[in-house]
């Protein structure tokens, strides 16, 4: 593998007595329920059409996916404003919270983005559907650098960008492989995990067990369980477990500033599903959800951790004519 580092995500061994908060009823203290340590804004609203302060709807990947023809990613700045990619017109648009289009850069109108992700040095990783490079773009919109992803005959789709300085992370959806890269170009680890259910959670646990100090890491899932996500200490003893009947965990988002552990998953609420943001905190273990309180005619599209430590939801109404962008701040 060309000198590169494989990582695997292995079981720990588990102590006979184990602690589990069990979210379905959540008996013990320690795991906060909804959004009582939850505050939430609408930090960005528009509507679609052809007007400035705008967003162009795309009929050709609405007639694709059947259900949304807006953006599907989008970035935060430090400053508090968006980077919104918007193929129709061929840009990448960056709005305040005014809805006052602030900057541009161009991109091909033939392709959409799949990711956009901002970077510490200001700089802007962009992943383009079906195409196997990451583009590094300046404000302007000048292409720095390009990284074709070095896949051979694998075939991944549904890439999501992470930047942690100058190192680049990107995970693939399919064969549960994610790759570091640092800096462009250059792989030096490949995540390998076929036990859990992300791959993501490979590469978060060493994250989570620095930052934590080596007290916590998310442990490994094994097929035979039904957990949907697992905080082991430095014993290997469950201090957050979440069973997969109670909610689902679909991603990370990665850790903030003082190494917070946010993700996102769905559970079932009286026969439909339900977006929630969950957050474990890195003092305690303490666990917070959060249900995503978009119009429940709202499509929930993409969710992001901004660098203020702050969560942000990309959602849009079926009737395809507004979008949201909303700010949810754990206070615990």
């Amino acid at each position: 593998m060309d000198g590169r580092t494989i990582l695997y995500a292995t079981p720990r061994s588990r102590p006979a007595c184990v602690l589990y908060l069990f979210l379905v009823f959540c008996p013990l203290s320690g795991c906060a329920q909804d959004q009582s340590e939850v505050a939430v804004i609408n930090a960005l609203e528009g509507t679609f059409g052809s007007g400035e302060d705008q967003l162009r709807w795309d009929s050709t990947v609405y007639e694709d996916w059947g259900s949304w023809g807006g953006p599907f990613t989008f970035a935060v700045t430090g400053e508090g404003e968006f980077w919104l990619p918007v193929k129709v017109d061929g840009l990448v648009k960056r709005i305040n919270r005014d809805g006052q289009v602030t900057g541009t850069f161009p991109i091909p109108t033939d392709r959409w983005v799949e990711d956009i992700v901002l970077r510490q040095s200001g700089t802007l990783l962009v992943k383009y559907y079906r195409v196997d490079t990451v583009y590094c773009y300046d404000t302007t919109g000048s292409l720095l650098a390009q990284a074709p992803l070095p896949l051979g005959d694998r075939s991944l789709f549904q890439w999501m960008l992470f930047a942690f300085g100058d190192s680049i992370f990107i995970s693939g959806r399919v064969n549960d492989l994610a790759l570091l890269m640092y800096p462009m170009g250059i792989v030096i680890a490949e995540y390998v995990d076929p036990e859990q259910s992300s791959v993501l959670g490979a590469f978060f646990s060493s994250e989570l067990w620095g930052a934590s100090g080596g007290r916590y890491r998310i442990g490994a899932i094994p097929q035979s369980t039904r957990d949907s996500m697992v905080i082991v200490d430095q014993g290997g003893m469950p201090v957050v477990s979440i069973p997969a009947s109670a909610i689902r965990v679909v991603s990370y988002l990665g850790l903030d500033e003082e190494g917070n552990l946010y993700a996102e998953g769905y559970r079932k609420r009286a026969g439909k599903h339900e977006n929630v943001l969950l957050r474990v905190s890195i003092g305690d273990a303490h666990l917070t959800i959060a249900p995503l309180s978009l119009d429940s005619a709202a499509y929930c599209v993409a969710t992001e951790l901004g660098a203020d430590g702050r969560v942000y939801v990309l959602g849009g109404l079926r009737r395809c004519d507004k979008w949201v962008i909303q700010q949810y701040t754990f206070r615990h």
